[in-house]
């Protein structure tokens, strides 16, 4: 399961069981709001910026 915390500026996962509770990513300047995981990556929007992001999640490469 994956969530983001747009007060904490953070991205992060867990089993559904609630272990293995991992950050994702952080970034201090992006205000995490929509987030979607699909097909391996997570796309997500900046409400600051008004951005949409994707994330591959193997690589951890952000793109805008």
């Amino acid at each position: 399961m994956y969530w983001s915390d747009s007060r904490l500026d953070k991205i992060e996962s867990a089993y559904l069981d609630g272990t293995g509770r991992t950050v994702q990513l952080k970034e201090y300047s992006v205000h995490y709001s929509a987030l979607l995981f699909h097909a391996g990556n997570i796309y997500f929007t900046d409400s600051a910026s008004k951005y949409a992001y994707l994330i591959y999640i193997f690589y951890l490469q952000i793109k805008r």
